[in-house]
C-alpha cells in the first residue's frame, strides 16, 4: 500500500471525489463525478491511472469506483499530510472596535 505522503493535492481530490460517487470519462477526456459533474475543471487520467496501478480505486471502461482500500485511506485520514508549523506574524492592524 503507498504512504499518503505519495499522494498529490490532484490524486487527493481525485480519491475524494471517487468516494462521493462513481466517476466518468467526459468528452474533454478529463474524469468528473457523477454527483453534479464534480470538480468542474476535471481530474486528469494520470491521477485516474496512478489510483487504479495502487488499488485505490476500480475502473473499468469509463466509469471508476472507489475500492475497500480507496475508502479506508480517506475514513483513518490516512491522507493527512504533517504540515510545517508556521509562526504567527504580529499583526499590522489592531482589533475591531468591538473586541477592544
Amino acid at each position: 500500500m503507498i504512504e499518503y505522503r505519495e499522494l498529490s493535492t490532484d490524486q487527493l481530490l481525485a480519491l475524494m471525489t471517487v468516494n462521493i460517487a462513481p466517476i466518468w470519462k467526459c468528452s474533454d477526456r478529463r474524469w468528473r463525478s457523477s454527483w453534479r459533474g464534480f470538480p468542474t475543471e476535471g481530474i486528469a487520467d494520470d491521477d485516474v491511472t496512478f489510483l487504479w496501478k495502487e488499488n485505490l480505486i476500480e475502473w473499468s471502461g469509463c466509469v471508476a469506483i472507489a475500492t475497500d482500500a480507496g475508502r479506508s485511506i480517506l475514513q483513518t485520514g490516512q491522507w493527512l499530510r504533517p504540515f510545517a508549523a508556521v509562526p504567527a506574524q504580529s499583526g499590522t492592524q489592531s482589533a475591531h472596535l468591538s473586541l477592544q
